[in-house]
C-alpha cells in the first residue's frame, strides 16, 4: 500500500489521485489532482462508462456516496464499502 505522502507531483500515479469536494447535503465531486478543472462524470443515459469531463459537459458530476455494511460472510479485511449513486 502506498501513502500520499510517498507521490511526487510528476508521479505516473498522480492520474488516479482525486480531491473528494462536498457540494451539497452528502454530493460530492472527485476532481482530479493533477487537473483541477476535470472531473470524474457519468453519462445522462444509463449503463454508459465513467469519463473525465470538464465543468461546462453535459454529464453527471456530482455523487451521493453511502456507506454499506457487508454481511457477515462477506467480509474480508474491512467493515465496510462505500458505493456511490448519482
Amino acid at each position: 500500500m502506498h501513502s500520499l505522502q510517498n507521490f511526487s507531483s510528476n508521479s505516473d500515479l498522480v492520474r488516479f489521485l482525486f480531491y473528494k469536494q462536498t457540494t451539497g447535503l452528502n454530493l460530492s465531486t472527485l476532481v482530479s489532482v493533477a487537473h483541477s478543472d476535470w472531473y470524474i462524470s457519468t453519462a445522462e443515459e444509463d449503463n454508459k462508462p465513467l469519463e473525465m469531463c470538464q465543468e461546462n459537459a453535459r454529464r453527471h458530476r456530482t455523487f451521493k456516496f453511502q456507506w454499506v455494511q457487508k454481511k457477515k460472510e462477506e467480509e474480508d479485511e474491512s467493515d465496510s464499502t462505500c458505493g456511490c449513486h448519482n
